[in-house]
């Protein structure tokens, strides 16, 4: 059996190099898809409700809050690190390579992660993916919204009605994006 998982199923004792070997020993479509999947559901397996209900049953100084924080962090930055290498090693994945639920697992570790320098840093690759359809509106608009977050440390308003691409726009420029973000359109058409 292909030890491609690695990186994202060891205990809290991981050794970052695994993920570094995980890679290495990637060559099938398959492969790629199982490992970002598999970094999908770590991601999203730690969002259980858990923190929530030991946060309200115990209280926020508790041991078993602080336990499960601490669970958080580390699953969050080990993805972070196999993401941010996968990404040096094979670019963003598309859909058409790996599905939509691995090819989303990028954007989705960064944005539980990253800090705004990170963000900005791989906006480009990442809305990129959204021109080409490899992320969706909600998800490019999750990711600018809590960028905007970081930056302004208040919540963006849109006046008038919805549409999802004036939200995305507005955030585009409120965050000094709005150029990169057509560079990047002009390159995929």
């Amino acid at each position: 059996m292909l030890m491609v998982m690695s990186c994202v199923k060891q205990e809290r004792t991981h050794d970052f190099s695994s993920c570094q070997l995980a890679l290495q020993a990637l060559e099938s479509r398959e492969e790629h898809r199982e490992f970002l999947e598999e970094i999908y559901r770590a991601d999203q397996g730690i969002r259980d409700g858990r923190t929530g209900r030991a946060r309200t049953e115990f209280g926020e100084s508790s041991s078993e809050y602080q336990e499960l924080l601490h669970e958080f962090r580390s699953t969050d930055r080990r993805n972070f690190h196999c993401i941010e290498s996968y990404l040096r090693r094979h670019g963003h994945p598309t859909i058409d390579s790996v599905g939509s639920l691995a090819a989303s697992a990028p954007w989705l570790v960064i944005h539980h992660v990253a800090s705004l320098e990170q963000r900005y840093h791989y906006f480009p690759m990442i809305y990129e993916a959204y021109t080409r359809g490899d992320i969706d509106e909600g998800q490019i608009t999750l990711y600018l919204t809590r960028m905007h977050l970081m930056k302004f440390e208040e919540h963006f308003r849109l006046e008038g009605a919805y549409y999802p691409q004036a939200l995305i726009d507005s955030f585009l420029v409120r965050l000094d994006l709005l150029n990169r973000a057509r560079e990047i359109e002009e390159l995929i058409q």
